[in-house]
């Protein structure tokens, strides 16, 4: 039988409800535009919260070690939470109750960040709350996506990813240049406020238009040491754990060196949101050719172009070369991002367990790998002749995603 949790809300939300697989691109577009209001600059802010405590002696580097324990909060919570929440998730739990508990969640966390100027330490709460968030939220989210979204063909997900990856590109065109203005003219709490109203209305299509049936209990870290031993999955957790480097490092740091180099958030918020509306144009269109000829050739040059655009940011600070690295930072971003995830899928689809367990430990390699990365980060960032040497992290693992197709 169907979850019943909520029925009365639904009964009163019926308006909203939508067939399935809309139901799940609303919520993330939804989602998508809440988050590019505040997202980019939640690393600037908390760059920039005052009386933090000193961890190195160098101001800069010290603003930019506690952006890092941030995150590095964040991945130990997923972690140590993992087993615990996974299974009230998949035991009491509906997974579209779930994403809705993740945007109350991710709400509490913005309002923590929002008095963190008042009190620093808020943080730490705000990098738990992070990190429940995650798991309540992408777990069920790709879960349901595998099961939910129409695919004419099975295995052929290209144009079901470059849709939601559109819709959620044309949410985000507008939402940089907002934060920036607001946070220009107003202030980070109001910025925080509208991320919180518009995150918990991101979860009303999945919550009352997706219909599921009860899941069974999962065993976390049995399911992490089955799959590890697996030579075949062996490769693909390789590209997962590169994909989880690579990501932290550039939401972190690529941030605060555009706020470094440019000093403003609305030119920072205007820059992101022209070169999202410049990469939205080419999503379609890589979608359909990844169901037509397949992933590896696009992938490859993808992560190629992915792996030299860390490069420059190694050395320079100059604005305009910088804007010009964003854009095609992000007009790669799709030969990249949507061969790996439409390969992801379609793994998952086909394990001969369930898509649920593969998940599971692809989120576990991706946080081991974050918290792991983090930590040697936080090591070396004193050491460094130039804190932006930091990008070499990047560029030396992005190629290792290709080992998803291997």
């Amino acid at each position: 039988m169907p979850h019943t949790v909520f029925n009365k809300t639904n009964t009163y939300l019926r308006f909203f409800k939508l067939d399935e697989s809309p139901a799940l691109y609303a919520t993330s577009t939804i989602k998508g535009f809440a988050l590019s209001l505040v997202g980019i600059f939640i690393p600037v802010y908390i760059y920039t919260l005052q009386d933090k405590p000193i961890i190195y002696s160098d101001n800069h580097i010290n603003s930019v070690g506690w952006v890092l324990i941030y995150y590095l909060v964040t991945g130990i919570t997923v972690l140590i939470s993992s087993s615990k929440l996974i299974n009230t998730v998949f035991g009491l739990l509906s997974f579209k109750n779930s994403i809705f508990l993740s945007t109350i969640l991710q709400s509490i966390m913005l309002l923590s960040l929002s008095l963190a100027d008042r009190n620093f330490y808020l943080i730490f709460l705000a990098g738990i709350l992070t990190g429940l968030e995650t798991l309540l939220y992408w777990i069920p989210y790709h879960t349901l996506f595998i099961q939910k979204t129409n695919n004419k063909e099975k295995g052929k997900y290209g144009s079901t990813v470059a849709t939601r990856v559109l819709l959620v590109k044309i949410a985000k065109m507008t939402g940089p240049v907002i934060g920036g203005f607001i946070i220009a003219v107003y202030s980070f709490n109001l910025l925080f406020f509208l991320g919180i109203l518009l995150l918990s209305l991101s979860s009303i299509p999945i919550l009352v238009s997706v219909e599921e049936h009860k899941h069974g209990k999962h065993n976390v870290w049995h399911i992490f040491k089955e799959y590890i031993k697996n030579k075949e999955i062996r490769p693909k957790a390789i590209a997962m754990s590169a994909n989880g480097i690579e990501d932290i490092i550039y939401a972190t740091m690529w941030p605060i060196l555009l706020f470094v180099s440019l000093e403003s958030f609305s030119k920072l918020g205007s820059l992101v949101s022209i070169s999202i509306l410049i990469s939205s144009l080419t999503v379609v269109t890589i979608g359909k050719f990844i169901d037509k000829h397949g992933v590896k050739k696009m992938l490859k040059v993808g992560l190629a172009i992915d792996s030299l655009l860390y490069i420059p940011r190694m050395f320079i600070q100059t604005p305009a070369i910088l804007f010009a690295i964003d854009i095609a930072d992000r007009v790669n971003g799709p030969l990249r991002g949507i061969p790996f995830l439409s390969v992801y899928y379609n793994i998952a689809e086909n394990d001969k367990h369930s898509s649920s367990e593969l998940i599971i430990f692809r989120e576990i390699v991706k946080w081991l790998s974050i918290v792991s990365i983090i930590l040697l980060s936080l090591v070396i960032l004193p050491l460094l002749p130039s804190w932006q040497y930091i990008f070499i992290i990047p560029a030396l693992a992005s190629p290792f995603m290709y080992f998803i197709v291997k």
